[in-house]
């Protein structure tokens, strides 16, 4: 997010007479200054949406609001980082894939997540990518093998994105 240079540029120098210049004071450096700055750094909580999970290849993966641990995104310019950790969640039938609504405009590169899954006795690193194309994060098991039915005991990763 760029800073907006307008209210800086209609500012007029003091001559050193403390007569002539534009009158600064703490609300005005507050609004054209500190606020832009502070919401670069801003970690930006994502609403959630029960649509935005889904399994690929058969099933269900029924997520609540209660599941979401975190879920979270923070963006500098063209770049953010998404963070997902669900817990106790639900997945019906064995599914080949995972699919989470990414949040973000994100841009044309299909970028690459690792995170970890734990499932009953499975503790095992995840994969996945996001896909431009439909705007979807994908996640599979490490071994490419079906989700099991059951209780998904934890599932959490983070994705590098460039945004549009």
């Amino acid at each position: 997010m760029a800073i907006d240079r307008g209210p800086w540029n209609t500012l007029a120098d003091d001559d050193g007479s403390n007569t002539v210049g534009t009158l600064w004071n703490k609300a005005a450096i507050k609004t054209v200054l500190l606020d832009p700055i502070d919401a670069i750094d801003a970690i930006v909580s994502v609403p959630f949406t029960a649509a935005d999970f889904a399994a690929v290849g058969g099933g269900a993966w029924s997520v609540a609001a209660g599941n979401i641990v975190g879920y979270k995104y923070s963006r500098v310019n063209k770049h953010a980082v998404l963070s997902l950790h669900v817990a106790n969640s639900t997945l019906t039938s064995t599914p080949v894939l995972l699919t989470v609504k990414s949040p973000l405009p994100a841009g044309p590169m299909r970028t690459y997540l690792s995170g970890h899954l734990y499932v009953g006795s499975i503790n095992e690193m995840l994969l996945g990518y996001y896909d431009p194309a439909d705007g979807l994060i994908y996640c599979h098991r490490n071994n490419a093998a079906l989700f099991p039915t059951g209780v998904v005991t934890e599932i959490a990763f983070t994705l590098p994105l460039l945004l549009t």
